[in-house]
């Protein structure tokens, strides 16, 4: 493990912890000062633009504004903004095959002024365990445990330090 490896991942056991009924960890920085550009207006400008498609289409606005309903419910918090301030652009993602079923996507891919909320935070460490094995697990024992992902997402917060830099606008 090189320098950069180990400081994410002191960051990581520093910052990760189970609460009540979730998880909450840190965000891992590239740059341990991690300032980010402007973003405000680029999101407002997506902001626009998805309320004049939500306009056009009243399905499509009720369900979107009970997806964010529904987050709020589940306890998005308000912070107040720092150098790392960012706020994500959004927009909602339909299937043709789960009619009336609408997914918010929040794109942390989308530039302002060259820089991406993405490209801020690096990929490392990998934690995970290769896909390839976990099937090996179910010969090696003699039992298996499954569980339903649904809405695993939503059981991560992120700590308030960092809570700053995943702003959006609705």
């Amino acid at each position: 493990m090189n320098q950069v490896e180990g400081r994410l991942y002191d960051i990581f056991l520093k910052t990760t912890k189970r609460t009540r009924a979730c998880w909450e960890t840190g965000l891992l920085w590239r740059d341990a000062e991690g300032t980010l550009p402007e973003s405000y207006q680029m999101a407002l400008g997506r902001l626009r633009h998805t309320k004049r498609k939500l306009a056009k289409d009243p399905l499509l606005l009720e369900a979107y504004k009970a997806k964010f309903d529904e987050y709020l419910e589940r306890g998005i918090e308000v912070t107040k903004g720092s150098e790392r301030t960012r706020y994500i652009r959004h927009f909602g993602v339909t299937n043709p095959n789960k009619p009336g079923k609408l997914r918010l996507v929040f794109d942390a891919a989308a530039r302002s002024n060259g820089v991406s909320l993405n490209e801020a935070l690096s990929k490392r460490p990998d934690l995970i365990r290769p896909l390839t094995l976990v099937p090996w697990n179910f010969r090696v024992h003699n039992i298996a445990l499954t569980g339903d992902i649904t809405d695993m997402f939503h059981r991560v917060r992120v700590i308030k330090e960092d809570q700053c830099s995943q702003h959006f606008l609705w």
